[in-house]
């Protein structure tokens, strides 16, 4: 006795690899979207940690380093700062591997201290982050900030 296959079980197969397979490929998208965002992040601390270095290299004897203070006093503008670094600033290797760091020491107007601007990169040079601190000498306490 012949029985007619009417390919039921083939279409409910098919279905079913075509569902995990839709499940896959968005699971595969998200792992990737979130290895970009964390190898972004990743890039972001390694240019704050060479900025940091950079403050604290300085700030062992910031007289060796500073100059006048510049005019006008520029406010927390993040564009302006990295264009003083690059024409005042110094290069400074902080970290091994990475780009040198660039880093601004300016007497504070009222000579009471130094303000420091470091400008740390990644190790691939694309991100970068610019931090500055205020150093009175005698005072263990330091003021930062990240300029954006």
């Amino acid at each position: 006795m012949r029985y007619a296959q009417s390919g039921i079980a083939l279409v409910g197969v098919l279905a079913l690899l075509l569902a995990i397979s839709t499940v896959s490929l968005a699971g595969l998208e998200r792992a990737f979207w979130q290895t970009r965002l964390l190898s972004g992040e990743m890039a972001e601390q390694q240019a704050l940690a060479a900025a940091e270095a950079a403050i604290r290299r300085v700030a062992v004897n910031p007289p060796a380093y500073a100059r006048e203070p510049l005019a006008p006093v520029l406010a927390g503008n993040a564009r302006d700062w990295r264009s003083l670094l690059q024409e005042y600033g110094q290069s400074l290797p902080v970290l091994s591997g990475y780009p040198a760091a660039r880093v601004l020491v300016e007497y504070m107007a009222d000579a009471s201290g130094y303000r420091i601007t470091a400008l740390g990169h990644d190790r691939a040079a694309r991100h970068r982050v610019l931090l500055q601190a205020v150093l009175i000498p005698g005072d263990d306490a330091r003021v930062w900030r990240r300029l954006r």
